[in-house]
């Protein structure tokens, strides 16, 4: 009993790796661009939208035969906004007016 449960595991594995072997690996470039709109709990200043740029690499290795696949990849993206603190007087008064924000981020989806 032993020994053909051995055989059916062995059996099985050599026919998972089968398709395994064959696997395609796809690499590419991604790039775009987005409006944001920052929000603030806080009603303490007008914020208007901006654009931003992601760019990054994605791959794809997907398994023929079982319908399975996996997505990686490396993303940055620059979302930004532009405060305008010059329309209070407290930060006019300290020399702000429309001040331009980025937020950075790097992300690997999986």
């Amino acid at each position: 009993m032993k020994r053909s449960l051995t055989a059916l595991l062995i059996a099985f594995v050599a026919f998972i790796a089968v398709p395994v072997a064959n696997a395609q690996m796809r690499w590419g470039a991604s790039a775009g661009i987005n409006v944001n709109s920052m929000k603030f709990k806080q009603d303490l200043f007008q914020v208007s939208q901006g654009v931003g740029e992601s760019l990054g690499v994605r791959g794809e290795m997907m398994f023929p035969g079982i319908g399975f696949g996996i997505e990686l990849g490396l993303y940055y993206q620059q979302q930004g906004s532009t405060l305008h603190l010059g329309d209070k007087k407290i930060w006019a008064s300290q020399g702000y007016g429309n001040e331009r924000i980025y937020l950075h981020n790097v992300s690997i989806p999986f």
